[in-house]
């Protein structure tokens, strides 16, 4: 029987071991770690003709039991005040948003960081859905500047069937959160 080296036997072993690691944190062979993720990216700008800030689609949907990850980024940079019970993140997955403020690519190099509230005074909108057994409430902290936007990420659950009314609860200048159009719209699972 030959016999074998006991180096080169911990050596292909360890390199099993490591590959196989690596082969779980990446789901293995079509095999789910988790649910699906569906990315929502939305803009918050001044309409050229109006004056008015809105958001960039009034639409959504994201299939149910997924994750839908939010990115929100702002270009409004007035902090029009809010209602306290809306200055205070709810409903996201970990109770929180990440927010980074911002620079004319997005971020200020300085990374992102963990937000539970915010001064109700100092809250630019916000993206709020208070049906279908949501209660989901992520206050937006105003840009930097109009070229250098504040950018909240965030991660929901989406539930559903069904199709529910997000808005933004800001007395913002006249793009009143309860009309339909550019602060308010449908987020529609399923």
């Amino acid at each position: 029987m030959p016999r074998v080296n006991r180096w080169v036997v911990a050596g292909v072993a360890t390199l099993a071991f490591v590959a196989g690691m690596g082969f779980a944190a990446y789901g293995g062979l079509g095999r789910s770690t988790g649910p699906a993720t569906t990315p929502v990216v939305l803009t918050i700008f001044q309409d050229p003709s109006t004056g008015l800030y809105s958001y960039s689609m009034q639409s959504l949907r994201a299939a149910p039991g997924t994750i839908a990850e939010f990115t929100i980024r702002n270009f409004d940079p007035t902090p029009h005040g809010v209602d306290p019970s809306f200055a205070s993140v709810r409903g996201t997955i970990g109770g929180a948003m990440q927010v980074q403020p911002g620079s004319p690519s997005g971020g200020n190099g300085m990374g992102s960081r963990s937000v539970t509230s915010m001064p109700w005074f100092g809250v630019s909108h916000t993206f709020t859905i208070l049906a279908g057994g949501y209660d989901l409430n992520v206050p937006i902290p105003p840009a930097l500047s109009p070229t250098a936007p504040s950018t909240v990420t965030f991660s929901l659950k989406v539930m559903g069937p069904g199709m529910v009314q997000w808005t933004c609860e800001c007395p913002d200048g006249g793009s009143d959160g309860d009309l339909p159009g550019g602060m308010s719209g449908s987020f529609t699972s399923g």
